[in-house]
């Protein structure tokens, strides 16, 4: 089942995808509108740290992993530029 969340304002700081703990069996992050590049990545995740991923438009796929495993959305950070947007679909088992 594919599932959305609302879109995501940027703090300018690392910030969780969603505090709630959510299971995914894939995840797809992308930049909305005129954002500059943002990183994705763990907790970590910082200036110098995580995936960039480009510009407006551009966006990092999570594949789908085996059945007995899951992403949690909550266990995924992004950090970008102080309210920049971005949008978030996950599929479900």
């Amino acid at each position: 089942m594919v599932k959305t969340l609302a879109d995501v304002t940027l703090t300018g700081s690392a910030q969780q995808l969603t505090a709630t703990p959510t299971k995914a069996a894939w995840v797809q992050v992308q930049g909305i509108g005129s954002n500059a590049a943002f990183r994705i990545g763990d907790a970590s995740v910082g200036a110098a740290r995580g995936v960039v991923v480009p510009a407006s438009g551009g966006g990092q796929f999570f594949p789908p992993i085996g059945e007995s495993r899951s992403y949690d959305l909550s266990q995924i950070y992004v950090k970008g530029t102080l309210n920049d947007t971005i949008a978030v679909m996950y599929g479900t088992r």
